[in-house]
């Protein structure tokens, strides 16, 4: 017994000594996505876009505040036009827009860089591909069946690894959609040990078993398993809602509405600037720091993790649950150094 307290011991503190990398000095990279499909027969989505917008100025104000040049690309679709002169727009949420986002990053991007993709809207059942783009520009289709859909509305996880591929730097995919665990596919084989039903042996094969050939250029941070789906409440309810996911991100990132590390599904009028974007950043380390001052990939994930307002597993028959997923392997990316 004695034995094997000593090997969880030493497991619990090689879990709490992750191969950070390098603290980074170069430019952020944002490719931010979110769809509330709204005029489509796909079920419209309420937070998506507040999802979106707050995010990409949570990560903008957190880059300026520890010196980082940012660099953002905004693609979102919101409300019901779907007319040729909005789908021909650079903002608008097409795959070959996105696509072309990725291109003029590989163009600049080096060694030191830092890129995030980050998706809010749906995400298919079959392979986790996210769907983007509510009208093809190509074809001029409108989507109008989530089992039929055109395949030039999705990006499957396969694709958007071989376009990050061609970005220099590391990279860090967040989705925020349904089945987004599929997003984890061969970036590594490593368990999650922050699961509850985690092994001491699973613990051993995360530090130790980890394939060498794991791509440790790519991480991912997204908001539930392969099987299951990713939730927001109800719009009926609240007059700005989150993603669960999406609102426990912001919290950890420092966004709030008043409070440090407090994001609400209310509207606060006085708190919205002239881009229509509600929230301010708070003073002093992000929550999700705890007594570091670095922020990592690892410390958003465990605190989405308590905080999130939504249970981890399931309960019942209660389908409104989401556990998060997180790359495994040994390594963790610093995203800021405070």
């Amino acid at each position: 017994m004695k034995k094997l307290f000593l090997i969880l011991l030493g497991v619990i503190c090689l879990c709490s000594c992750e191969l950070q990398q390098n603290i980074p000095k170069g430019k952020i990279y944002y490719v931010g996505v979110a769809l509330d499909y709204q005029n489509t027969n796909v079920n419209s989505l309420y937070g998506t876009l507040n999802d979106g917008l707050e995010l990409e100025k949570a990560l903008a104000t957190n880059a300026f505040k520890v010196n980082r040049n940012f660099k953002s690309y905004p693609l979102y679709q919101q409300g019901f036009s779907h007319s040729k002169e909005t789908i021909e727009k650079k903002s608008y949420p097409s795959v070959e827009h996105i696509f072309e986002a990725f291109d003029d990053i590989s163009k600049q991007s080096t060694d030191n860089d830092i890129t995030i993709f980050y998706f809010s809207g749906h995400g298919a059942k079959d392979e986790g591909s996210i769907l983007c783009g509510t009208t093809n520009q190509i074809s001029g289709r409108t989507l109008l069946d989530l089992n039929k859909i055109d395949d030039n509305f999705l990006i499957n996880p396969t694709e958007l690894k071989q376009k990050l591929d061609k970005i220099k730097g590391k990279k860090l995919i967040i989705i925020d959609a349904c089945h987004s665990g599929f997003f984890r596919g061969n970036l590594s084989t490593a368990v999650d040990i922050t699961k509850e039903d985690a092994t001491l042996s699973q613990c051993y094969e995360k530090f130790f078993k980890t394939p060498m050939n794991v791509d440790e250029s790519i991480f991912l941070l997204c908001a539930t398993e392969y099987n299951n789906y990713s939730h927001e409440p109800s719009y009926m309810l609240y007059s700005h809602p989150h993603g669960y996911f999406s609102k426990a991100l912001l919290e950890g990132l420092g966004w709030c509405y008043g409070e440090k590390g407090i994001v609400t599904h209310k509207s606060v009028p006085y708190l919205v600037d002239n881009h229509d974007v509600q929230g301010i950043l708070a003073e002093g380390n992000p929550p999700a720091c705890g007594i570091s001052n670095h922020l990592s990939v690892d410390d958003l994930y465990y605190y989405i993790k308590t905080h999130q307002q939504i249970p981890l597993i399931k309960k019942g028959n209660d389908r409104s649950f989401q556990h998060p997923c997180v790359t495994g392997g040994r390594q963790n990316l610093i995203l800021f150094d405070y």
